[in-house]
């Protein structure tokens, strides 16, 4: 399977669902489960450059552990077959900023402004997205519980 570019994607992973889908965790829904693999099956699943540091810095911190260590996880997970990375650019970042949410968490804005720019669905178990997504009609989320 080739890597997804940024326009064949049409999924983007939140930094907790990467980890679940990737250590096959029981976290993760049945139905996500299906929609992740029904859309890396097509090279259209991403995951947010964000998250590379997201998950650094939990690993840092010792709020998760990965094997053999964050580098060597990070390095693996963003090889999987159908998975495509998006790099942060000026134009996110600035967009992260503008976010008509109150919400203060930077890699969550990240996430959300990266859906709404390239118009892809979040998949996510973070209440807060679910709910900023439920009430903007700008993203579309997916419950990664179910």
């Amino acid at each position: 399977m080739g890597r997804p570019g940024v326009t064949e994607a049409s999924l983007l992973l939140d930094s907790h669902v990467w980890v679940w889908a990737v250590n096959d965790d029981a976290k993760l829904g049945r139905k996500a489960k299906a929609v992740i693999r029904e859309r890396a099956e097509r090279n259209a699943v991403a995951v947010s450059g964000v998250s590379f540091w997201e998950l650094a810095v939990k690993a840092e911190k010792g709020r998760v552990e990965f094997s053999p260590d964050v580098r060597g996880w990070l390095a693996a997970a963003s090889r999987v077959p159908g998975l495509g990375v998006i790099d942060i650019d000026r134009d996110l970042m600035l967009r992260a900023t503008s976010l008509d949410w109150s919400h203060a968490d930077p890699a969550d804005r990240m996430l959300v402004a990266t859906a709404i720019v390239y118009d892809l669905e979040l998949v996510t178990a973070d209440r807060a997205i679910l709910e900023y997504a439920r009430t903007n009609k700008a993203i579309s989320a997916v419950d990664a519980t179910r």
